[in-house]
């Protein structure tokens, strides 16, 4: 399962998730993941984007492996501007990120934040 629990927390998304999650996902289902704290599936993770594809853990480190082989006979200098060109947004990301550390920060200190984490730790004992 996929989940981030910042509200649960009384915290904001952070990493640039509030940007990148509805740029890929769309902005209900990041909406429900971020704001919500609803738990994705793997399946609903692929559906959304998220993931490209699903494996059995038994399979994983094969296909891993097997991949990373193949990518390895790809131009590396093709893949690195390839990369490079999909991820060219990397100063409104990190604007972002700057936004959302800010924000973060002001809501660690925050009563909101005191008393979720307090519930938190009491259903643990």
């Amino acid at each position: 399962q996929f989940r981030t629990p910042f509200v649960d927390l009384a915290l904001v998304p952070e990493a640039g998730s509030s940007l990148l999650l509805p740029a890929v996902a769309g902005h209900q289902r990041a909406f429900a993941m971020l704001v919500l704290g609803e738990a994705f599936t793997a399946e609903q993770a692929k559906d959304a984007g998220l993931i490209w594809d699903i494996v059995g853990e038994e399979e994983l480190e094969a296909k891993t492996i097997a991949l990373a082989q193949r990518l390895a006979t790809r131009a590396p200098e093709a893949v690195k501007l390839s990369k490079a060109l999909m991820k060219d947004q990397t100063g409104v990301v990190l604007n972002r990120i700057q936004e959302e550390a800010i924000l973060f920060g002001k809501r660690l200190h925050s009563a909101e934040a005191r008393d979720a984490f307090m519930a938190f730790m009491m259903r643990k004992k």
